[in-house]
């Protein structure tokens, strides 16, 4: 069950204490989870929000929290100390993890950005010469526009628009491996359209 169908539950207000919802949640009683949910998700928001800086992320992050929290209720005790410091915890520690994940997705996207500049940018080569560098870049818009669009839309955002492949995806509401497979793809259709083509400008090697 996700958490939006825990949305469409009547209850009445609780006068349990967490340890008892939690109790009742490994019991599978759905009520008791909502509202341990709706007590606690802003604490758990907050502490995502703050460590993540953005409000999806830190939504996603709750959400993944509290289907643990279903999921693994009996993994609370009251040695632990409170449920909401309890709960804090796993939130902080979700957070980071997702914070971790996001540098090196972003750090992945700078490199390949950079690289792919080097490869089909002529200005990176330092070439002076004003006509080469007309020939080269009219070929390169050319084979450009010859891709489909999905591949053609993936490198613009991602080589001329300075999205990474986390944001592509969020906005066209994507999986992420989905995003990347479009730009692998689309640099390859890329090169096999420039292979040859460019041979007699003599640059041919830096994209093979």
């Amino acid at each position: 069950m996700s958490l939006r169908d825990f949305n469409a539950l009547d209850y009445a207000p609780s006068t349990f204490d967490d340890a008892e919802l939690l109790r009742r949640i490994g019991e599978g009683d759905n009520k008791a989870f909502r509202q341990f949910y709706d007590r606690h998700a802003p604490l758990a928001y907050s502490v995502a929000l703050k460590i993540l800086a953005n409000p999806t992320d830190a939504g996603d992050v709750v959400q993944d929290v509290f289907v643990t929290v279903h999921r693994k209720s009996d993994q609370y005790h009251v040695g632990l100390g409170k449920a909401s410091s309890w709960l804090a915890a796993i939130t902080r520690n979700r957070s980071l993890d997702r914070l971790r994940v996001l540098k090196r997705q972003s750090r992945h996207a700078l490199l390949e950005r950079e690289n792919a500049l080097q490869e089909f940018d002529p200005c990176q080569r330092g070439n002076s010469d004003n006509q080469l560098y007309r020939d080269e870049r009219e070929l390169l818009r050319e084979a450009v526009s010859r891709l489909g669009a999905e591949h053609r839309q993936a490198l613009n955002l991602v080589y001329f628009g300075g999205m990474t492949h986390q944001e592509i995806a969020q906005q066209f509401n994507l999986p992420l491996g989905t995003i990347k497979a479009r730009v692998r793809r689309g640099l390859q259709k890329l090169r096999g359209s420039l292979k040859g083509r460019l041979q007699p400008l003599g640059v041919e090697a830096e994209i093979v």
